[in-house]
């Protein structure tokens, strides 16, 4: 059988707030989707004026790279002209990054092409409430921003408690009082087979080749019904650190739809400038900001304050004289010890290598007078010497293996009962 990724149709439920999307592989493709549920994007708008041409955008966006990878066509009934432009340009540069791609075995055929109206001049971005999406959110807050977080990206679609945490946090951040929070659920991460992640078996398939075209897709619905005229997505990295990654400047800002464009924000800018960005912005407002950067599978509150990221975020706020236990994390007598034990451990990767190289570099001119010791300072000056020896090793960069993919896929419940045994011994 011819293998092609079919889209047939987009319709509304949910009193038009829910968009259901039925989609189909075929020969080969067919095992990308065997087994799992149909992909949907469920809204707080009534969405019964959007044109299907738009409310295909955030489907089409998660299915392309999937077509582009295996070498399948991907068949569209109708989509917006902009965006059908903009993924022309998007494939372009994953083919730099993914040489197995071929421009021919893989081509998005529309049907219909439509040019659809301008709506409006508004701004929005997409709000995770961490480090980077805090930054974006203060260097560009005059302009009245809305706020838009995705249920599905990182909080799993089933993770009701972890979610109503992030709806109730930001709901109570007085410097967000005066902003627009949008909330969307899209089963981003589930609508697919582990044999995805399988295309790229060295890599993550959410970190690096999916998340920047799903995240800032699933906007477009709303942009077309409250009349958005750009959209943000805050930066992962820097120019500084060149790796294969799903959102970068040349990826988001290459997206766009009819009315509407993405904006990469804060390139220039290293993890801890923006850090010491959100210290400076909140003492100027004389209040306070609580940080969610945790993404540990053991995280059952705000932040775990015990993983990698946690440790170099609290590392982070510390080195700006700024106490971590006002930016929504819990310290520990042992902190600074269970630092030095992660990082004599090694990095995972490249990005968390470079990460703390740019704490390290920190550490090299802030006096131990100017900084908020999580410990003693004797413990801070160990982090130091041990920060600085460590990041001389060589980087084993690990892909996640298959048969866990395969097993969390295949047994669900019993990875989230294994989880929460975990926490409760962790």
């Amino acid at each position: 059988m011819d293998a092609r990724i079919v889209v047939e149709r987009a319709w509304l439920s949910h009193d038009g707030r829910r968009i259901n999307y039925s989609y189909k592989g075929t020969g080969r493709a067919a095992k990308f989707f065997s087994g799992r549920p149909s992909l949907y994007a469920e809204y707080e708008v009534d969405l019964g004026d959007v044109p299907e041409s738009i409310l295909l955008i955030p489907l089409v966006a998660n299915l392309a790279p999937i077509a582009w990878l295996a070498g399948v066509p991907l068949d569209v009934p109708t989509l917006d002209a902009r965006f059908l432009a903009a993924l022309g340009q998007v494939k372009a540069v994953f083919m730099k990054d993914y040489p197995e791609i071929s421009g021919e075995d893989s081509p998005i055929q529309a049907e219909t092409s439509v040019e659809n109206e301008a709506r409006g001049s508004k701004h929005a971005m997409l709000f995770s409430g961490g480090v980077d999406a805090y930054a974006t959110f203060f260097r560009h807050r005059e302009e009245g921003l809305d706020l838009i977080s995705i249920r599905g990206a990182d909080i799993p679609v089933g993770d009701v408690n972890q979610w109503q945490r992030l709806v109730d946090l930001n709901a109570g951040e007085p410097l967000l009082s005066k902003h627009a929070k949008l909330h969307v659920k899209a089963n981003l991460r589930d609508f697919y087979s582990y044999r995805v992640s399988l295309l790229i078996p060295t890599k993550t398939w959410w970190g690096t080749v999916q998340h920047g075209l799903a995240l800032n897709a699933v906007v477009a619905p709303l942009a077309y019904v409250l009349g958005y005229s750009k959209s943000y997505i805050a930066s992962s990295y820097t120019k500084a650190i060149q790796i294969v990654w799903g959102s970068t400047p040349e990826i988001d800002n290459a997206i766009s739809w009819s009315g509407c464009a993405v904006e990469h924000d804060g390139y220039e800018l290293q993890r801890v400038e923006k850090i010491g960005l959100i210290v400076s912005a909140t003492a100027a407002a004389h209040d306070k900001v609580n940080l969610r950067v945790c993404y540990s599978e053991l995280n059952d509150g705000l932040n775990c304050s015990n993983c990698e990221k946690c440790f170099r975020t609290m590392l982070g706020l510390s080195l700006f004289g700024a106490d971590p236990a006002k930016y929504g994390f819990h310290l520990r007598p042992s902190t600074y010890q269970s630092m030095i034990e992660m990082v004599r451990n090694g990095f995972k990767g490249a990005g968390s290598r470079y990460f703390w190289w740019e704490l390290s570099e920190r550490m090299r001119v802030a006096e131990p007078a100017d900084v908020h010791l999580l410990g003693i300072k004797d413990e801070y000056l160990i982090l130091r010497r041990v920060l600085g020896d460590e990041l001389d090793r060589p980087v084993q960069a690990r892909g996640p293996s298959p048969w866990k993919l395969a097993l969390i896929e295949r047994f669900p419940t019993m990875f989230s009962m294994y989880l929460k045994v975990r926490r409760q011994f962790s």
